[in-house]
């Protein structure tokens, strides 16, 4: 989902809107938590509202968003496994990964996960399918989504107060910063695209 879609949604629905988009990130649909934590801290912060408040709605928010794909790995996840096997065979590779790291460290693997990518992605459906007790799997959860939400949200919580200040600056090099991002994700697909290549050429 777009950045300005994102902000757009937050601006126009204050806290529902907040509550949700960070819900359904944590059940793993296709919004970057980067993304929605920043802006939900920077719009908190123009309506108002305290940054204790807002980081407390998104750990419920991302508790409930988690224990959704914890049931859903619970229940059906031999079956889920086949399918992803077959359809998405290098997404399946990363899930079995994340399953592996999750029976090797317990209870920490939920809390840890929640700051490293792709393991984040998948962890509450590994929880599930290795049947981890779910009081545990909460509250240690509840501790990694505490950890990443507040630093990413009182990022944005900080942006948003200042923003009459910061504006202008923004506004004037926001140009520059894209060129050098779209820069820098150029030179990463080249990269990876010279890796496989090499790898290829082993086989």
């Amino acid at each position: 989902m777009d950045g300005n879609v994102i902000f757009d949604l937050l601006s126009h629905y204050g806290m529902f809107a907040i509550f949700l988009l960070i819900m359904i990130e944590y059940a793993c649909f296709p919004i970057s938590s980067e993304i929605v934590l920043p802006l939900s801290g920077m719009v908190a912060a123009q309506l108002g509202h305290k940054v204790t408040f807002v980081i407390l709605i998104s750990v419920i928010a991302g508790i409930l968003g988690s224990s959704f794909c914890y049931f859903l790995g619970r229940i059906g996840g031999n079956a889920m496994m086949e399918c992803m096997l077959c359809r998405f065979p290098k997404a399946a590779r990363q899930f079995q990964k994340t399953c592996d790291w999750q029976q090797k460290y317990g209870k920490l693997s939920v809390m840890i996960a929640r700051v490293i990518p792709i393991f984040r992605t998948y962890i509450s459906f590994a929880a599930g399918i290795t049947k981890q007790n779910y009081l545990v799997f909460v509250v240690y959860s509840g501790i990694g989504i505490l950890s990443w939400n507040t630093i990413l949200i009182s990022c944005g919580y900080l942006l948003g107060e200042n923003f009459d200040v910061l504006g202008p600056y923004f506004s004037a090099y926001s140009k520059w910063v894209l060129i050098l991002l779209a820069a820098v994700i150029t030179i990463v697909i080249i990269v990876k695209k010279m890796r496989n290549k090499k790898k290829c050429s082993k086989i």
